[in-house]
């Protein structure tokens, strides 16, 4: 889903869970060198990697995902695909399936997404 009259791809999306829980967070970037760069200075300050850098099917976005200190998944993101208000492309169906996560083959590391939980306050 996108929040109008943002043009990309996506500007949040919704999943089934069995908790109420924020899975991630994404910081564009503006050159594809930055996705390098970080992970360059990732693995320099022993930032855990928990996913890529890989390539998104749905967004064709390449992405990089880290744990920030409190151990919330982050993405840093390059190149999320644009569509126009008017003459968009025709919408397609993705199969299910791992490799639609990232085309290049990587998994994700077992902390991913895990922490995040939303309480809620009577």
């Amino acid at each position: 889903m996108r929040c109008f009259p943002n043009p990309y791809h996506h500007s949040f999306a919704l999943g089934k869970s069995t908790r109420d829980n924020l899975n991630h967070i994404n910081f564009m970037v503006t050159d594809i060198n930055d996705i390098g760069i970080a992970r360059n200075r990732m693995i320099d300050h022993n930032i855990p990697i928990v996913f890529g850098p890989g390539r998104h099917a749905p967004s064709d976005s390449i992405f990089l995902y880290f744990l920030d200190p409190d151990g919330l998944t982050n993405e840093y993101s390059f190149g999320m695909e644009e569509f126009p208000e008017q003459d968009a492309r025709k919408p397609r169906m993705l199969e299910k399936s791992l490799d639609i996560l990232d085309t290049w083959g990587g998994r994700t590391d077992p902390r991913f997404g895990t922490t995040g939980k939303i309480e809620t306050v009577s």
